[in-house]
């Protein structure tokens, strides 16, 4: 999983340190869609956990936009920490079962639908498919 760059999460820890509190935040799409990732979540940056949260709707499920997906709590830096690695699996993977979800949907029952492209992306990519 990328995490931001060391100097990036030094300044966002900077420039939240005055903001006290645990906060809460919700993760929600901004179109229906399929939901896919919640596996890859990881509330753990440098290794040091970091934030925490709790899932509100399941794998595989249709959403309509707007609908809480994930529950975020902890630290304005936490949240700020947070996003840096729970919007690119939940986006990419969604977008993704989306997609794929209409496309099988869109075909005949009997037709099989095989994905020759999934074996050319990175190693880092394929948890995310």
């Amino acid at each position: 999983m990328t995490v931001a760059p060391t100097a990036f999460r030094q300044l966002t820890q900077e420039l939240l340190a005055a903001v006290d509190g645990r906060f809460r935040g919700l993760v929600r799409p901004t179109e229906p869609g399929v939901v896919a990732g919640l596996g890859l979540l990881d509330a753990t940056v440098a290794g040091q956990a970091v934030w925490t949260w709790r899932t509100l709707a399941g794998e595989g499920v249709r959403v309509g936009a707007g609908l809480p997906l994930v529950e975020i709590n902890g630290t304005a830096g936490e949240l700020a920490a947070a996003e840096n690695v729970v919007m690119g699996p939940l986006g990419y993977a969604g977008g993704i079962a989306t997609r794929c979800r209409a496309i099988r949907q869109s075909c005949p029952p009997a037709l099989t639908i095989a994905c020759g492209g999934w074996k050319e992306l990175t190693a880092a990519l394929k948890p995310v498919v």
